[in-house]
């Protein structure tokens, strides 16, 4: 069980710059206790992001982002360039950050085809071979019987299914693109595009 780095997630057009930063440097103070806080700038909802935003978390030392809204049509692997230089990889949530919240744990084999459909739905929007699978969403509890599930769809499919974190993920998805020589393109300053996911701007 992973926590962080925010303490609460931000709108961040509707709080301060300083309300921005306390929020990191209180998500620190608050996992501390829990064994800290996951290193990975976690986005996955703001109505649009900042331009500072890749500066500001490589100020907390975090040097990976993974969001939803504010982009369109990029693939899921980005460099994200703040004003002054600073960047971050990023992993963009193309289908949301519950793209897999309704695998069906107690039905074996309509999860692994459910797994596959998902799958072969990213696969033409991203650069490597790694597949995330967003299992959850808002106000859900975790499924039981998903290691089962898991290992049964590991059987069922060629590729290698894993329950795993963002962290790992991305460790993954750096290593792979180092390996290949992957390009990969970069987005800069706000990312305010409704595109694809809805903004809701001013909303308190």
């Amino acid at each position: 069980l992973l926590i962080g780095p925010w303490y609460i997630l931000p709108d961040e057009f509707l709080v301060s710059p300083e309300a921005t930063i306390r929020n990191l440097l209180h998500g620190e103070r608050a996992t501390r206790p829990f064994g800290g806080r996951m290193m990975v700038g976690y986005l996955p909802d703001p109505f649009g992001h900042v331009s500072q935003m890749p500066q500001i978390l490589r100020g907390f030392g975090i040097e990976d982002a993974v969001l939803r809204r504010g982009l369109d049509d990029q693939p899921g692997e980005l460099w994200w360039q703040a004003p002054d230089g600073s960047r971050v990889f990023l992993a963009y949530l193309r289908e949301g950050y519950g793209n897999a919240a309704h695998l069906p744990a107690g039905l074996p084999d309509a999860f692994a085809a459910e797994v596959a459909r998902l799958r072969d739905e990213l696969r033409p929007h991203i650069q490597t071979a790694q597949v995330l699978l967003m299992y959850g969403t808002d106000h859900a509890e975790p499924a039981p019987g998903t290691g089962r599930a898991i290992e049964h769809t590991q059987a069922a499919l060629d590729d290698r299914v894993l329950h795993s974190t963002l962290p790992a993920y991305l460790q993954a998805v750096c290593e792979e693109i180092t390996q290949k020589g992957i390009a990969i393109p970069t987005v800069y300053g706000e990312l305010r595009s409704g595109k694809r996911h809805d903004l809701l701007p001013g909303v308190l």
